[in-house]
């Protein structure tokens, strides 16, 4: 009786710290990663690609009338705080989503079925071999044109 509590904190914490879920939606033809209490961010990114049938595969952006493949985008989530995106989601061409907030925290994990409408996987709690910012590192990858 008396390890059922501790028991009980320490899986709540880990919970929390471990981040929690990724899945890639379908919402008007556009991708979105949803989230589920991953560093308390709970709801729908910004839309990251076009959709095309199940496949949400084709991260590209329009620049000067040509549109560049990228190996990445990175789409806003949980909101804005003082006009700062809470947080952002990097989805990478490899299926590979990383989470980064405003508190510094990360969670990433790779997707079960690729870029793909439902299509998720189970995010833990990471960190970067090299100091980055919390948010994005290029206008260009959040600007994405449809």
């Amino acid at each position: 009786m008396h390890f059922a509590i501790p028991a009980l904190i320490t899986g709540i914490f880990m919970r929390t710290c471990l981040g929690g879920v990724f899945q890639v939606i379908d919402e008007d033809h556009g991708c979105k990663i949803y989230t589920n209490d991953v560093h308390g961010c709970t709801g729908y990114s910004a839309s990251f690609a076009t959709l095309h049938g199940k496949d949400c595969s084709d991260l590209t952006v329009v620049v000067d009338e040509t549109r560049l493949g990228l190996p990445y985008v990175d789409a806003a989530a949980c909101g804005q705080v003082d006009g700062n995106n809470e947080a952002w989601i990097r989805v990478e061409k490899t299926g590979e989503v990383i989470f980064s907030n405003l508190n510094g925290d990360k969670a990433k994990c790779k997707l079960d079925n690729g870029l793909n409408t439902g299509s998720s996987c189970s995010a833990s709690d990471y960190k970067p071999l090299t100091s980055t910012s919390a948010g994005p590192s290029s206008s260009l990858a959040v600007s994405k044109a449809s």
